[in-house]
């Protein structure tokens, strides 16, 4: 059975702020009043996670395994993306290699707050299908 595709899933896990946002130290941030951005943008991350940085596991594929993926990370205050892990998973090495697709991933613009770069907190998934 061929593979499709890998598809990407993508939650920000962020509300439209009310301008009123104080900025603490340490503070990791679900609302923003500018969200991270991937270099590129949406498009950029998509050919990112559907190129050669993500393969669908090999045990995967033997046994026909198909699901989602989800993984939860910050993007800190200089874009860096950090602080990986594995939300929601399906196993057959599908956890471990959604991953180690996002720790690849470059720097992204950072998210801010009353105009400065604040963490972000992130969520986005993998989608396995046959």
């Amino acid at each position: 059975m061929a593979i499709k595709s890998i598809i990407i899933v993508l939650a920000f896990a962020m509300l439209a702020s009310n301008g009123n946002s104080q900025i603490l130290s340490d503070s990791v941030y679900t609302t923003v009043d500018v969200n991270p951005e991937f270099p590129g943008g949406m498009k950029a991350l998509g050919k990112y996670v559907d190129g050669k940085n993500h393969h669908y596991p090999e045990e995967a594929r033997k046994n026909n395994i198909e699901g989602k993926v989800t993984i939860g990370f910050i993007i800190h205050e200089d874009g860096t993306p950090g602080n990986f892990e594995v939300l929601e998973g399906i196993g057959y090495g599908c956890d471990e290699a959604a991953l180690e697709a996002f720790k690849k991933m470059a720097a992204w613009k950072p998210g801010t707050v009353n105009g400065k770069p604040v963490k972000v907190r992130m969520e986005m998934a993998y989608l396995y299908k046959m």
